[in-house]
């Protein structure tokens, strides 16, 4: 005879074992649920008891279907397969995280659909082939960071640096605005002397200290966030639309008869003017990456910036084709 306490944690286990058991494709009977309650939780309760179990699941508002001489299936989960997938997918194009925590959280992602579903085990090559094994401590780095902006905190901790013979750490006191992912790294943008930004790659031992009196959001917003015009090809509009959403502002440059602006009579292969609103990295990524397809008109600081790594560029394999017609 199974104890009190078993048969109150039977409802749950249930639940439990269609989440872990059952989808469309494997359905359980009654039978099939009693045998689970037994083997893995040791709860011995009558077929009837199983079954009212299940009613009570459904008047909760949990979706379990029955198919005819097949038996019933959970239906409804907070993820669908296909939104768990691509969980697992990023996780796994995350290399920072090192071998233990992503292996953790793909297991985890797996536990929440049907085990015929999803198999962590289906990734396991993966993870051993391209994770470091010794890396780790960047979840919890992410997480005293996180702690801080909340709490309005300041941080101290150490930032990698190289130089022409080896690696230094510096040690740096931030107030922590904001986590931002640029591809493929998670970077800290902070507020301090220097205003850098903060590849989490490069940080360690993170200590929090000091309260911050300022509002971090206010100063986020007016520091972070600039107006930011382009001329650009129509061919990468998608890509401006993906990058900056769909709050973007886009007008037509005008004809030759019509020109009013500054620069419309240079750029006559330029057939859209957009205006976004996005973040100083952001939008110096965007165009060093479509160099011939985009060109920033306004703010005169990011067009500077743009200008001189081109410029400083352009140098660089200047001075390299001379030394190669000397060879």
């Amino acid at each position: 005879m199974a104890s009190f306490e078993n048969k109150k944690l039977a409802l749950l286990r249930i639940f439990q074992i269609l989440e872990k058991y059952s989808d469309e494709n494997h359905c359980l009977t009654q039978k099939d649920i009693s045998n689970y309650l037994s083997n893995q939780y040791q709860i011995q309760i009558e077929r009837k008891t199983v079954a009212r179990n299940i009613s009570l699941l459904r008047e909760a508002g949990i979706e379990i279907i029955e198919k005819p001489h097949k038996g019933i299936y959970l239906s409804t989960r907070k993820f669908k397969d296909s939104e768990l997938l691509f969980l697992i997918v990023f996780v796994l194009h995350f290399k920072q995280l090192g071998y233990e925590n992503a292996k953790k959280i793909v297991d985890q992602l797996c536990e929440m659909s049907s085990k015929h579903a999803l198999n962590s085990s289906k990734y396991n090559y993966i993870l051993w082939d391209s994770f470091d094994k010794e890396k780790s401590g960047y979840l919890e780095i992410l997480e005293k960071i996180q702690k801080a902006i909340q709490n309005k905190q300041k941080i101290e901790f150490e930032y990698s640096c190289f130089n022409k013979t080896n690696q230094v750490k510096i040690k740096r006191i931030v107030e922590p605005l904001s986590l931002v992912y640029k591809a493929p790294n998670y970077y800290l943008v902070g507020k301090n002397e220097l205003g850098a930004d903060y590849d989490i790659h490069f940080i360690s031992n993170v200590k929090i200290i000091d309260q911050i009196q300022e509002d971090i959001n206010q100063i986020f917003t007016s520091n972070h966030l600039l107006k930011v015009q382009m001329y650009v090809k129509e061919r990468i509009m998608n890509d401006i639309i993906n990058t900056f959403g769909k709050e973007v502002k886009v007008e037509k440059i005008l004809g030759k008869k019509e020109k009013k602006g500054k620069y419309d009579e240079y750029f006559s292969n330029f057939f859209i003017s957009v205006t976004v609103k996005t973040s100083f990295e952001e939008a110096e990524e965007f165009l060093l990456k479509n160099l011939g397809n985009a060109i920033v008109i306004s703010p005169a600081k990011l067009q500077k910036r743009i200008h001189n790594l081109v410029k400083e560029a352009h140098d660089i394999y200047n001075e390299l084709e001379k030394k190669e017609k000397e060879i």
